[in-house]
This record gives C-alpha cells, structure tokens and sequence, in this order.
C-alpha cells in the first residue's frame, strides 16, 4: 500500500482575489447593494458557497487549482526538455499542460503495461490525463475560507482556529464582510478632452473627428434612456441599446476577496517519492504566481504558510528567503523528495511520453483533414 504524503495549511491573500461567478448580477453605484435594475451597474460576482452560515462565503475552485499546479509542474517537466534540446509535437503539448489532446478521448481503455508504466511517470502519475484518461494520484482539496462557521462545520479542522482574522470588519470575517465591491472607472480621453494639444496634431481631422464622436455618443445616451424607461423592451433589448456607441468610457465592478484573507489548503497524493516532490516543486512554482482574474491590476496575491506530513513525521518543506520560495532541504523527508523528483525529471523520457499522449481514435485526423479540405 502506497503511503500517504498530506501538505495542508493556510493559503492568505495577500491583494484582492477574483474568481468570476458566471451568475449574471448589477450593482447600484449609490448603495453598493445587489440590484436587478438592467440599468444599474455589471457586476461580475466571485464564486461562493454555502457551508450552513448565514452567509455564502467565497471559495476557490479546486479544478481551476489543479489546473494551475498541472501547469507548474508542466513547466518544471519543460526545462527538462529544452535544455536537452527536446520539442514535443502539439498533442503531447496539450497533454502536458491541459491533461487532454483535445475534447474525444479514446473510446479503448489502456492496458495494463500503459497503464503501470504512466502510474509510475513523475508526470503522468500525479497529474493523469491523456486520450485514455489514465487517473492522477493528485488529491486538490477545495480551499475553504477560515471562519467559526466552517470550523464549527468540520470543514475546517479545529487546530486552524488561530488562523482566523479576529475582527475583521466586526465579525471575524463571517458573512459579506469578507468580500467588497471593486469599482472599475474607465475615462474616454475624447469626451473628456485630455491632451487636446497633443491629439489634435496626431488625429488627422481632430476638429471634425471630435464632434461627429461626440454627436454620435450624445444620441446613443439618449436612446439608452429611452430604452430603460420602456418597460416592455426585454432585458437583452434594453443591453444591445445602452451598449450602442456608448465611447470608451465605462463603470463596472468586481467582487473581490479582500486582501488578509484566510482559506484552508489541502493536498494529498498516494504515490511515489519523486511524484510528491514533483507536487511540492510545483506548490513551490505556485507562491509566484497570481491566482483568479485580474491579475494585471494587481489582484491574486497570495501567501502559503504550509506543512507536509508523511507517515507520522510533519515538516515545513519551504524557506523563504528574499522574494524567493526553497525548498527546505536541511530536513530529510524534505531533501529525499527533492533529490528523486530531480533524478527522474532528468531521466524523463520524451518518446514514452508523446506515445502515451498519442490518441489511437481517428477523430483528431478527420477534424484536421475536414478543415484543411475547408481551407483549400
């Protein structure tokens, strides 16, 4: 029986964290509450649960986690390759980084061989995946917000409870005080007329330009007005109109996990010694990078603060030192991962990889073929 490798702890934010909710919601620019009028403001929600508190709380989704630890790893696997001057064709790409070639996997199970041998891979054994959907040995646990609720719950594990942020917003961060609204105020620089000695010598026909612009945005406010007094336009009906020529400038609003945030993080995986360094090389990849949506405003921040445990021994495997993550190797489980997810990366065969990531079915031929007959 394979052990068990557990590297649990806290996740915090460290700026806001957006994970977009496809819920369609408005916000009223004037109370910052929810609103179902067409004419108050978009709102993209963050994605939230219920865990039998008198509030939803956010979460971050597991698959969407998995996912970006799959590509931490990936990227780990790639430096191997390229320093050996190796390339992968697109399918076995597509495998690497998003587990599947393409959207039809094989209709034949693989067998016993493929299957032992893929089970064994650094790689394929934490992450699974392929045109035969071998199973990863990788367990993402969903990160759950750190709050009396879910302790109480059982979501959380009771150890955790120091890890709640006493007082925040006056409830311990319970209920809606752990998320708020981010406005987004984008200008129009011709309506506004910022910079007119500048424009007007590199637009060509600035004067003439502006006021058709202008004229144009004028009428299509006045339509959006009418349209949101009609009361038997659809709600779709009365979009299309406020959308028309509106210019550039807009108003729109996220919802966001505020920065300081706690969420309980948790992995397990049952597998080999360099699969679970290869798991704690991309957790190591992961403190770099920015989790959910807008991260080119600066959200998606985070912190971990983490501890591995493996058959009764607990370890914190990561250092910090600068604004650089390592592994922390003076302890013994610690560097014994490490030195074997080293030893089989660089052992790490490209061949076996791209023929397991080669589906058998034609599907993928006859899509390629019907197009490029489309295109000729």
């Amino acid at each position: 029986m394979r052990s068990l490798f557990v590297l649990e702890g806290v996740l915090r934010t460290v700026s806001p964290l957006h994970v977009t909710d496809p819920v369609e919601a408005r916000v009223s620019a004037k109370t910052g509450r929810l609103s179902s009028s067409p004419t108050d403001i978009p709102l993209q929600r963050t994605v939230q649960m219920s865990f039998g508190g008198e509030y939803p709380l956010p979460i971050i989704p597991p698959n969407g986690l998995r996912g970006r630890l799959r590509r931490m790893a990936a990227a780990a696997v790639s430096e191997v390759l390229a320093g050996r001057g190796e390339q992968l064709p697109l399918d076995a790409y597509q495998v690497m980084r998003c587990g599947a070639p393409h959207g039809s996997p094989d209709s034949e199970l693989p067998s016993i061989d493929e299957y032992q041998s893929a089970s064994g891979n650094v790689f394929l054994g934490l992450f699974g995946g392929g045109p035969r959907m071998i199973s990863g040995r990788l367990c993402v646990d969903m990160p759950v917000p750190i709050t009396p609720d879910t302790i109480a719950g059982g979501y959380v594990p009771e150890r955790y409870d120091t890890a709640i942020l006493r007082g925040a917003s006056g409830d311990e961060g319970r209920g809606p005080r752990f998320t708020r609204i981010y406005f987004h105020n984008r200008q129009d620089d011709v309506q506004r007329f910022v910079d007119t000695d500048s424009a007007s010598g590199l637009v060509k026909d600035w004067a003439e330009e502006v006021d058709a612009w202008q004229a144009m945005v004028g009428r299509s406010a006045e339509e959006a007005e009418v349209a949101s007094q009609d009361e038997d336009a659809s709600v779709p009906d009365r979009k299309k109109v406020t959308s028309l020529l509106r210019g550039v400038r807009s108003f729109s609003a996220k919802e966001v996990v505020l920065p300081g945030m706690p969420f309980y993080f948790r992995l397990e995986m049952a597998g080999t010694e360099a699969q679970a360094g290869l798991m704690l090389e991309a957790v190591r990849r992961l403190h770099k990078v920015r989790l959910g949506g807008g991260g080119r405003i600066g959200f998606g921040k985070i912190h971990l603060d983490l501890t591995l445990a493996f058959e009764g021994e607990s370890v914190q495997p990561y250092r910090i030192v600068g604004d650089e993550v390592e592994f922390a190797t003076e302890a013994p489980l610690v560097g014994r991962l490490v030195e074997a997810m080293e030893a089989e990366l660089e052992a790490f065969n490209r061949d076996a990889f791209v023929s397991f990531a080669t589906a058998r079915n034609d599907a993928l031929t006859k899509a390629r073929a019907a197009l490029a007959a489309k295109a000729g």
